[in-house]
């Protein structure tokens, strides 16, 4: 069996980290939480000057996030939390 004229259309999909694991119903939570923090440099700023107990406090947090949508406000609200 021979091809002729056979051509095939490749087309190139891109999506960011954040789009991948929003396709994943079961997103990690730590995973989503640090792609969405290196998105938000004020929250990422605010987060590197914690202590590693206010650390650990945020990280407990991301068990009761259920969703993508959260996670995003969660982490815009970080800073704002300390004030």
């Amino acid at each position: 069996m021979f091809f002729t004229g056979f051509c095939i259309n490749f087309t190139v999909l891109t999506h960011t980290i954040f789009e991948v694991i929003c396709m994943n119903s079961n997103f990690s939570p730590a995973i989503l939480f640090g792609t969405m923090l290196r998105e938000n440099s004020e929250a990422a700023r605010f987060y590197d000057g914690c202590t590693m107990e206010q650390r650990q406090a945020i990280l407990c947090q991301l068990q009761s996030i259920s969703t993508p949508e959260e996670m995003r406000s969660f982490v815009a609200h970080l800073p704002s939390a300390a004030t």
